[in-house]
């Protein structure tokens, strides 16, 4: 069943997730597709950001841009589009380092927040050091100090 075509009545596919969509349709229809899933694929389902991300929230992916600013509103998804972006990151660099206005805010907020980092990082070693689940290795630094790193 191609998901992509399945929208509730009056509403854009545009506007939801892969996961809104299947929610929208009747209850034998999302049985027959969860069905049909193997093990691996649902595993897998889980954990695919764009499965639940709605189509605004992945990163651009038009020009050539540096800076991303995500200006919106309480429950939009914020802290998990930048949590999800962390996350490719960490597979396509070798190193990858979380900024914030402190160290503890770094930790308290981007990694051990609420629909943060805790998906998507193995540990907080030590109290800067990040391991992430590819294995790659980052820091946690603080705004205002020139960017101490060890």
């Amino acid at each position: 069943m191609n998901m992509n075509s399945m929208a509730p009545p009056g509403t854009a596919c545009s506007q939801l997730s892969v996961a809104e969509r299947l929610r929208a349709l009747p209850r034998e229809l999302r049985r027959k597709w969860l069905a049909g899933l193997s093990d691996g694929e649902a595993q897998a389902v889980l954990r695919d950001w764009k499965f639940w991300a709605r189509p605004e929230q992945p990163t651009p992916t038009a020009g050539d841009w540096v800076n991303w600013l995500i200006l919106a509103g309480r429950g939009w998804g914020k802290t998990r589009t930048g949590a999800e972006q962390v996350r490719a990151w960490a597979k396509d660099f070798p190193i990858v380092n979380l900024v914030g206005p402190t160290s503890a805010d770094v930790r308290d907020i981007m990694v051990q927040g609420q629909g943060a980092g805790a998906s998507i990082m193995e540990k907080l070693a030590l109290e800067r050091k990040l391991v992430w689940t590819s294995g790659k290795t980052g820091q946690a630094g603080q705004l205002g100090r020139r960017y101490q790193w060890d």
